[in-house]
Parts: structure tokens; C-alpha cells; sequence
């Protein structure tokens, strides 16, 4: 299958998942594109620092269209390895 470059929504016919990855001021200024492919079927998998931005875009396109999660980094000292230095979110 071949690669094609989409520079617009209307590009498209259909969308499953829009994977949001853009710095947290530049956010407003995709919603439009994010709200337009929504529409055409898509979810939307939000993966900015923090957490403020989830309100912005479930305000945008509904809640029943955000998908979400929790991801951590942990450094570590010492003799520890990486492995052992996750902690269980509580």
C-alpha cells in the first residue's frame, strides 16, 4: 500500500483515529481539523504533557470521542534497574 500525504480533512473520506500529538499552545488551532475528521468516524487519542488539554478537546468533539490514559516516566539512582523503579498508579 502506498503512502499518500493528507493535507486537508476534506481529503478524506473516512478517519478511525486521530493519534493529537502537538505542543499545548498550538491545540486551538487543530480543532478544526480534529472536529471535521470526528465527524467522519474517527476518534480522537489526545497525547500532550498533562492533563489540562482533555477538557479542551472533549469540549470540542464530545466526550464519547476522546479516548485517554496514563503514561509515566521514572528515573532512577543507584544500582536499581529501570524495571524495578515502576510503581504500581494508585
Amino acid at each position: 500500500m502506498k503512502s499518500k500525504l493528507i493535507l486537508s480533512p476534506d481529503e478524506m473520506d473516512h478517519a478511525d483515529l486521530i493519534f493529537l500529538s502537538v505542543k499545548g499552545y498550538h491545540l486551538n488551532r487543530t480543532l478544526d481539523h480534529v472536529k471535521a475528521l470526528v465527524e467522519k468516524g474517527a476518534y480522537v487519542l489526545p497525547v500532550l504533557n498533562g492533563i489540562e488539554h482533555i477538557p479542551i478537546v472533549q469540549a470540542a468533539v464530545g466526550k464519547s470521542h476522546v479516548l485517554g490514559g496514563l503514561a509515566s516516566n521514572h528515573g532512577y539512582f543507584g544500582q536499581k534497574r529501570p524495571c524495578d523503579a515502576f510503581q504500581p498508579v494508585s
